[in-house]
């Protein structure tokens, strides 16, 4: 699935899957440390770093003209499908090999999606922890090199093999609540939708809405 095909699909599906109802989110002001922000994009969710604040083996993702990256956990044989149809959200049911998927945004991130996106403010040490689950689910050859699962849609996005398959127990949103979860921020248990990773968010006292 190439950039301009998930944005669309993600455009076009906002009420899939939606989950819980969050509770409502201040905007934002300008932040008081780091920050890492959250999209909701209806069924998936996804973590966003400033490629500033990317540090170690994450640095390597920051291409030029990069101003923030996004990381997303899918299923590898529904991720990378160019546009997916009816059939594909069905077969994308079945537990799987899954992939990590790697966009450079060009734009800060509140201008690179209309969808909802929830701006947290971070500690230096939770800043540090997120990157570390975030490099440590992209499986490396023995030379640091990340393996590649499928070929590059276009210029922007890369699929990386990672550890673990994909499941509707372990779904793109059980995989962002973990990040979080291993960042310091207390999420909920057995978070699988996208709408239970906004209301857990919601209730982070350093969350705010960026759009």
């Amino acid at each position: 699935m190439n950039a301009n095909s998930f944005r669309a699909l993600m455009a076009a599906t906002p009420l899939m899957l939606g989950g819980c109802a969050a509770p409502a989110l201040l905007p934002c002001e300008s932040p008081a440390g780091p920050v890492a922000w959250i999209a909701n994009y209806g069924w998936h969710t996804e973590i966003i770093l400033a490629a500033t604040e990317l540090t170690g083996p994450l640095a390597a993702f920051r291409a030029p003209g990069t101003a923030a990256l996004s990381f997303g956990f899918g299923k590898l044989d529904f991720i990378t499908v160019p546009s997916p149809g009816l059939g594909d959200f069905v077969r994308g049911a079945v537990p799987g090999p899954a992939t990590i998927r790697v966009l450079n945004l060009h734009v800060p991130p509140e201008r690179s999606t209309s969808s909802p996106l929830v701006r947290l403010t971070l500690t230096s040490s939770s800043l540090g922890a997120l990157q570390t689950f975030l490099s440590d689910a992209i499986v490396r050859a023995p030379d640091g090199t990340p393996l590649s699962a499928a070929p590059p849609p276009d210029a922007d996005t890369r699929f990386y093999v990672t550890t673990r398959g994909y499941s509707l127990a372990y779904t793109c949103n059980s995989w962002t609540a973990d990040g979080l979860e291993q960042a310091g921020l207390h999420m909920g248990y057995a978070i699988v939708t996208a709408g239970g990773v906004t209301a857990s968010v919601a209730r982070i006292g350093a969350s705010c809405a960026a759009n």
